[in-house]
């Protein structure tokens, strides 16, 4: 099967973004970046949560994912993918939602109901507060395929995926 240089999955906490590029990774043997995974390791090396990271260090994260889709290509997931590589060549963007009561489901377990769903939202807000502070005036791709992933599993969304990037490239 042909697939675009670049896969970018992209939208917010807690829709399945990270498992599904794990099994697309898996199943066309491409490398997957986690951008969650390198803003995680990066606000640990400074002693930070990710949530107060500088936005100089989301630069820099940033700056790294466009080097990884423009020299070396593969699966990349992360919640700003959509105005981080905006403008690369051969990026096929995937949007991902979910419901909320799904994305609840996938919080963080051991606390209530209403807990995860504060948190959900303190998290919503921050990402949106993040995205006007880092990209100022940049206008965001639109997603080339939008996948809702409130009933399915990662494999049965890949499968869905690679089916209709394939449906695309025959086109």
């Amino acid at each position: 099967m042909h697939l675009p240089k670049v896969v970018a999955i992209y939208g917010p906490s807690r829709v399945g973004k990270t498992r599904l590029a794990t099994e697309l990774g898996r199943r066309v043997d491409l490398s997957v970046r986690h951008c969650g995974e390198e803003v995680r390791a990066r606000a640990a090396k400074l002693g930070l949560g990710p949530g107060v990271l500088p936005l100089a260090e989301h630069r820099a994260i940033d700056a790294e994912t466009r080097r990884f889709a423009l020299e070396q290509g593969g699966i990349i997931e992360g919640r700003y993918l959509d105005l981080a590589l905006f403008g690369i060549d051969g990026v096929v963007f995937v949007r991902l939602r979910s419901t909320e009561a799904a994305r609840v489901v996938r919080s963080e377990s051991g606390l209530s109901e209403d807990e995860r769903i504060t948190r959900l939202h303190t998290a919503d807000e921050h990402d949106e507060d993040l995205r006007r502070e880092l990209y100022k005036g940049v206008i965001a791709a639109v997603g080339d395929l939008t996948v809702d992933t409130t009933d399915q599993g990662p494999e049965e969304l890949a499968a869905r995926i690679l089916d209709e990037l394939g449906r695309r490239a025959s086109d």
